[in-house]
């Protein structure tokens, strides 16, 4: 008797988390990400003129993220073909649960660990400017004058966190991208050679792209950090495309609809391909 869907799918993710536990590539991307932070704190401290608040704020988001984002493209890359590799993906199939039930497992852990990463990313930056610099307004100084605020420290805590929000969607889009080249190609090495060589051909052809470039998810990334720090440098002609940004702007939504567009393919592809296990 076929179980009902949610059950299914309840049953191939708790199975599935229990493999993410026993896994070293997590426990690598978490010690990964984490170090990236705390370095770019270390080397920013130790330049001979330290970035201040907001500034460091991008810094350390602009040494981790993207970072990340890659390791957990090469993470989901590996979801299928380690299990074809060792025979293990067999036996999942043999249950009472279907192809469809499966890779939704993956792709939600897959997504719901990116997400993981980039809080983990954005809570430990955020704290770790706390600490130090502290966030603050930024100001035009003048000597001989008062001090002019061209952003209020509770603007800037607004639209930091505006732009940091954005960054979540294109370490989804990565997991999900990976898991389709999952998908599609069962040889683990050939799987991760695509994989890397498809990220790093978006992230390089972004420049070109100009308006298409929302849609190339790696580079993405780098778009709402790059915001934060001309804002940081007190460029007030930047604040529009900051106020442009929201829920329902392409900066949030495109990266997520790529998401969701790897994931249907992944999963049309899955159901219709014959798996070699």
């Amino acid at each position: 008797m076929s179980q009902p869907i949610g059950n299914a799918t309840l049953r191939c993710l708790s199975f599935e988390f229990r493999k993410l536990l026993g896994r070293r590539l997590p426990i690598v991307i978490l010690a990964c990400s984490i170090l990236s932070v705390l370095g770019g704190l270390w080397l920013e401290r130790g330049a001979l003129e330290p970035a201040s608040s907001y500034s460091l704020y991008a810094s350390l988001l602009e040494r981790s993220l993207p970072l990340a984002a890659f390791l957990i493209m090469i993470m989901s890359t590996l979801s299928l073909n380690e299990e074809v590799a060792t025979g293990s993906l067999r036996a999942v199939l043999l249950r009472p649960v279907s192809k469809t039930n499966v890779l939704g497992a993956k792709l939600i852990l897959n997504m719901g660990f990116a997400v993981f990463v980039a809080a983990i990313i954005l809570g430990l930056s955020w704290l770790c400017v706390t600490m130090t610099t502290g966030f603050q307004a930024i100001l035009i100084e003048v000597p001989g004058l008062e001090p002019t605020i061209v952003f209020s420290k509770e603007i800037m805590a607004g639209i930091s966190w505006k732009l940091s929000l954005a960054t979540i969607a294109p370490l989804v889009a990565s997991a999900s991208f990976g898991t389709l080249i999952s998908v599609l190609i069962e040889s683990e090495g050939t799987s991760v050679a695509i994989g890397t060589f498809l990220f790093l051909a978006m992230q390089a052809m972004a420049p070109l792209a100009q308006d298409y470039a929302v849609f190339l998810f790696p580079a993405h990334l780098d778009l709402p950090i790059a915001l934060l720090t001309e804002l940081a440098g007190q460029d007030q002609s930047r604040q529009a495309l900051v106020d442009a940004w929201g829920p329902w702007s392409m900066g949030y939504l495109a990266p997520f609809g790529l998401s969701l567009l790897f994931a249907i393919i992944g999963l049309i592809t899955f159901n219709k391909k014959e798996v070699a296990c």
